[in-house]
């Protein structure tokens, strides 16, 4: 796997829906929102907190500017909804041109954004944080150059950007009210948000719990009433955060040290409140002042916001009863504020997807078909060399899950087997106690099997006694039945629950039958954690005289044993160099182990499904028997995986393999697992003493399916018709492709690093986004740094990846304290699986590098995993229709040699093409009236054409279009010079019409392909026949494009069924939004004609069709040159091409 360590610039990213690119064929990986630079930390405003019980006039703004740092005026919810929503502005150029726009505000709350037919998205939008002053009337030298009649109250300017990138732009609104909305709402919201204002509902609610938080009665509340408060409360702040907030909000400075009902309603103000989460909280609320939410509010924020589907009554009730924290708020059924931080905080709202903390996978397939959880020297807690041997290892890395440990057995005092690392001054521990804390605790975390790998190096007397000692003290628990070979494939984890299999040498079954109970094996396995790839890297360096680094833990390898510390260890070293040169010159090759060693029969028949033997190559992996598993070495398992990708993950189908660091990590450090789970290999075994990002990959992989050890592999690495080389740089084919977008918004209670002093320097925290899968889905984003705050730092940045193959990809969040003059210190991270993530306004709840959680410590984020509609064009305008087509790619079948088969894919590729049309065409229809409306979700975007129409006196009618399948046209009743409201209502019949198409065409493509497909399967034995004459490259090809098939049938017919399922869903959504916004939907067979638009006039006596006419036609030739530029580009190209020797 290549370095994920690598960093990728963040740029600007649109509001809307995100415009992808690709680049030389790769696809872009990050675009970035601009956020606030100079947030105050809490408690270092400059004006004093105002108590949310006080509600205070808004002053009015100076006839000539309104500067930033003025208290800002309040905005209530619904005018912040009409500034989401957008009004029609009109840019001031010389002269007396104007240019007319749609502005409004993202749905984030942090940017200026308007459409344009010719700016790239990425340029149409100011970020909030950068706008220095609002200025009424025409104030600038470049308005007052503008020539207009327009009422001067009209007016205003926004100056943006600091120093010499200092810009200003000009609007004019269509009435004074809608300039005063405009001039408020970015005040207030480029101050602090939206109103401070609080509901009647949460000042009695507060002044209740100030009277029930006064124990004596004297009507203050002391520091600890406080403390004892936010415990019941569990609002989650330390004491320390409180004491010091506590000492600002007591204005008095009495000596008594306690807070009256305003200091104590300012403190919570401060402790309590988020303005990202006001902002959020605000946008969907619709009291006037946006104080509250009812049932309906919160349905359209969990669907809308959170993506949640069946989202009921009783459910929105109960959310209100669990988190609600007045006793009025829950009898009427509303949510305040404070209940809704209550409940984003909750596990409800954790990034992890609740579902997948229980076991979800189907858990009856074959061994080799599961990831496994494994640790390597599961006994040690230190390094290699000289650290300490435990019996409480085993404990825990079994209570975290793993689900395969080792055990390094040797000959010990009175006939009793110890563990401990051979030759070396590791510390002993008696076999007996590692066999009695295995029963207690192996099924504690998890009932799925536990796999033991034992590496024998007892006599024949004390492996007796390691059988007998398993026998007697695991009793039913250590599977011992005969295996039946004729199954052909490994048990499953279900058959095998809550049992103990022994990983070891066997001796073959006349040897174990013989009278004197034992035989010979090999003995190569591990070679004391030497594989003959280190032993001659080692042997090189060392004749060199060349001397390596320490390994790091991040997975580079080193080039010779290094140990510092007491000279009694760098003896241990040398001892072991000298074993390391010895070996050299008779190291068996991996084709012909020489040692033998003698095997008790007692030991060899605890041995059945999980036999170790020495691995023979791929070339004889159909003669290998399914219960026989092989260990490989580190640098043998990346040169495999690397070298021979697919027959490595082949191999992995049917067998497990095992895979353990170098010996000559001797400080216990990691190798990067990503690569070996991407070959397949099953028990991918590490250090789990030893903390940092490759146990975050292992324990963020295998928190999934409910913590149980064992996760499911994708199909294409299990299924045996699969063909799939995970180093192909081109990616898996038939796997739809991912856009992941992660906005980084604020951090919460983030601490100091671990072991650092309490007292001192603020932290100045950033944070990483760090993925890991495939080599193409390898990424890193760091965002900016925040300086001096670490109570509630606001990054308000997006990045943006395309992951080509998700169900492999894992996403790590890390947070860092930057540091000038050192080392950047860790603070917390959370890891996860891209499967496991849960999309809308999340809550990452960190944890340390030993992965216990951070108390309190959070990020606040919000995530989308969506569909690649298609390859993006490479201009960075608006995706156009055009552009997509010609980049647009369709799959055809691949012929695999065998007639009856390839006779039923020659006709498919017309079908495949004209269902990718069907998927793609939908998904750039609903793209393009997202667009239209400047929002990301269909829903809002259908909400806002109709308030948009509201918002300019446009009557609506939506009609139901005839047939069995049918969609919504919509009419306007009257008309609008408004070009805005005009391509919202064009985009919206283009997906309605997109729709149609789909469903009236899909159902009999689905039927063909799911028919071929059955056949396809059917004739698989046969298939497999057919192949026995053809040379083995043949077969391999065959093979391949016979899984290409597969998989790509199934992968068409998947996108194909969910884009139908998604299209009656947004058609089931329609109704509901027309009822809630009063639009009437009448029936088309049954309604009069509505007004022709070519007929229908405005007040000025102009034609609308001639309005449309004129915009289509600029579009159109817009489109010519732009197509007309990358021809020239490309005719360019080519004659620079061909100049070329």
């Amino acid at each position: 796997m290549a370095d994920i360590d690598e960093e990728v610039t963040a740029e600007t990213s649109p509001a809307q829906e995100p415009v992808l690119e690709e680049q030389q064929g790769q696809p872009s990986t990050t675009t970035s929102v601009s956020a606030q630079n100079d947030e105050p930390a809490q408690g270092e405003e400059s004006s004093e907190p105002k108590p949310p019980a006080q509600e205070e006039s808004a002053p009015e703004p100076g006839p000539d500017e309104i500067k930033k740092d003025a208290v800002p005026p309040s905005i209530s919810g619904n005018h912040l909804k009409q500034l989401l929503v957008g009004t029609l502005l009109h840019k001031a150029k010389k002269g007396s041109k104007t240019l007319p726009r749609l502005y409004n505000i993202s749905t984030d709350l942090v940017r200026l954004v308007w459409n344009s037919k010719r700016k790239p998205v990425a340029k149409a939008q100011i970020p909030l944080s950068q706008i220095q002053e609002v200025l009424r009337g025409r104030s600038t030298d470049s308005f007052k150059l503008h020539q207009t009649t327009s009422d001067e109250n009209c007016c205003f300017s926004i100056r943006y950007n600091e120093g010499p990138s200092a810009k200003t732009l000009d609007l004019i609104a269509a009435t004074p009210d809608e300039a005063d909305l405009w001039i408020n709402g970015l005040l207030a919201l480029t101050f602090s948000g939206v109103s401070q204002s609080t509901s009647d509902v949460r000042k009695r609610w507060l002044r209740a719990l100030f009277d029930e938080s006064d124990e004596n009665g004297d009507g203050d509340l002391s520091l600890r009433e406080i403390v004892n408060m936010m415990k019941r409360l569990n609002v989650g702040i330390s004491t320390k955060i409180i004491r010091k907030m506590f000492k600002e909000a007591d204005s008095d400075g009495n000596s008594d040290q306690k807070l009256n009902f305003e200091e104590f309603s300012a403190l919570f103000h401060n402790l309590a409140n988020r303005p990202e989460l006001k902002n959020l909280f605000t946008l969907y609320a619709s009291s006037d002042e946006g104080s509250y939410m009812t049932i309906q509010d919160l349905t359209s924020f969990l669907v809308n916001a959170q993506n949640m589907s069946e989202v009921t009554d009783d459910y929105c009730q109960s959310i209100i009863e669990r988190f609600e924290p007045s006793e009025e708020g829950k009898s009427k059924l509303l949510l305040s504020l404070d209940g809704f931080t209550q409940y984003m905080l909750s596990p409800d709202n954790d990034v992890f997807k609740r579902q997948h903390k229980s076991v979800y996978q189907d858990m009856t397939q074959p061994l080799s078909h599961y990831f496994i959880a494994s640790s390597h020297n599961t006994y040690l807690l230190e390094d290699q060399l000289s650290g300490p041997s435990s019996v409480d290892a085993y404990i825990k890395a079994l209570n975290k899950g793993c689900r395969c440990v080792e055990l390094d057995c040797w000959d010990g005092d009175d006939n009793e087997p110890i563990i401990y690392h051979g030759h070396t001054l590791t510390s002993k521990i008696l076999f007996k106690d590692v066999i009695v804390a295995i029963k207690e605790h192996a099924f504690t975390a998890s009932p799925y099997p536990v796999i033991l790998s034992i590496e024998n190096h007892c006599g024949i007397k004390q492996q007796a006694v390691m059988a007998e000692h398993m026998i007697d003290i695991f009793g039913e628990m250590l599977h011992r039945d005969q295996r039946d070979e004729e199954r052909g494939v490994l048990p499953s984890p279900e058959e095998m629950k809550y049992k103990i299999l022994i990983k070891a040498k066997k001796l073959h079954p006349d040897q174990e039958d013989k009278s004197d109970g034992e035989g010979e094996v090999t003995d190569e396995d591990e070679a004391a954690e030497i594989d003959p790839e280190d032993i001659k890297k080692a042997q090189s360096s060392s004749d060199k005289g060349a001397t390596a680094d320490p390994v790091e833990p991040t997975g580079a390898t080193g080039n010779e044993l290094t140990v510092t510390g007491q000279p009694e260890a760098r003896r241990v070293v040398e001892s072991k160099k000298r074993s390391f040169r010895r070996r050299t010159n008779t190291a068996p090759s991996n084709n012909k182990p020489t040692a033998k060693r003698k095997l008790s029969s007692k030991l060899s028949k605890c041995v059945n499904y999980v036999q170790s033997v020495h691995f023979k190559g791929f070339d004889s992996t159909h003669e290998i028997p399914f219960f026989h598993m092989s260990s490989f070495g580190e640098s043998s398992a990346f040169k495999s995986s690397e070298e021979s990708g697919a027959h490595f993950l082949e191999y992995n189908k049917k067998h497990l393999s095992r895979t353990y660091p170098s010996g000559r990590r001797v400080d216990s450090s990691n190798y990067e697992p990503i690569n070996m789970w991407n070959a397949g290999c099953q028990i991918v075994a590490l250090n789990y003493q030893t903390p940092g990002k490759s146990m975050d990959w292992n324990m963020g992989k295998f928190q999934q399916n409910g913590g149980s050890g064992y996760v499911l592999k994708p199909e294409i690495m299990r299924e045996d018709f699969a063909y799939f080389d995970h180093m192909d740089k081109a990616g898996p084919s038939g796997i739809s492709p991912k856009v992941v977008t992660i906005s980084i918004i604020s951090g919460q209670q983030l601490p100091k690093p671990e072991g650092g002093s309490t007292t001192g320097e603020v932290i100045d925290p950033y944070v990483q986004i760090q993925f890991a899968g495939l080599l193409k889905d390898c990424a890193q984003f760091k965002t900016k740094v925040i300086n001096d705050n670490g109570f509630n730092p606001v990054w308000n940045e997006t990045f943006q990846k395309i992951v080509c193959f998700p169900e492999l990809a894992l996403i790590r969040f890390k947070v860092m304290d930057y540091d000038l003059l050192s080392k950047d210190d860790f603070i917390g991270q959370f890891t996860l699986p891209l499967d496991s993530i849960e999309t809308g306004y999340r809550h990452i709840h960190l944890r340390n590098k030993d992965w216990e959680l951070l108390d309190n410590a959070t990020l606040f984020v919000h995530v989308t995993v969506e569909d690649l509609v298609a390859p993006s064009p490479k201009s960075k305008e608006r995706l156009r229709v055009t552009a997509v087509k010609k980049s647009r790619q369709y799959t055809l079948m691949k012929y695999c040699q065998f007639p009856p088969i390839d006779n039923l894919l020659r006709p498919l590729n017309l079908t495949l093409k004209t269902g990718t049309d069907l998927v793609e065409d939908t998904a750039f229809a609903t793209l393009l009236f997202k667009d239209a409306c400047c929002k990301a979700n269909l829903s809002e975007s259908i909400e806002a054409m109709f308030q948009q129409a509201k918002l300019h006196n446009v009557k609506l009618h939506l009609f139901k279009t005839e047939g069995e399948n049918f969609a919504y046209q919509v009419s306007p009743v009257s008309s609008s010079r408004s070009p805005s409201l005009h391509r919202m209502l064009q985009t919206f019949d283009r997906l309605n019409a997109q729709i149609i198409t789909l469903l009236n065409i899909s159902p009999s493509i689905i039927t063909e392909l799911e028919s071929v497909l059955e056949e396809i399967l059917q004739q698989k034995e046969e298939f497999n026949k057919s192949l026995s004459p053809l040379t083995p490259p043949k077969v391999q090809q065959a093979k391949a494009a016979y899984s290409f098939n597969i998989r790509t049938l199934k992968n068409d017919l998947n996108q194909l069924k969910g884009a139908v399922s998604k299209a009656n869903d947004t058609l089931a959504k329609i109704p509901v939004i027309c009822e809630k916004c009063s639009v009437e939907i009448k029936d088309n067979a049954t309604t009069p004609d509505a007004p022709d638009s070519d007929q229908t006039k405005d007040d000025t006596g102009e034609t609308v069709a001639k309005e449309k006419g004129e915009d289509v036609a600029k579009e159109e030739s817009t489109i010519a040159k732009e197509e007309g530029a990358v021809a020239k580009e490309e005719g360019a190209i080519a004659k620079e091409e061909s100049a070329e020797p």
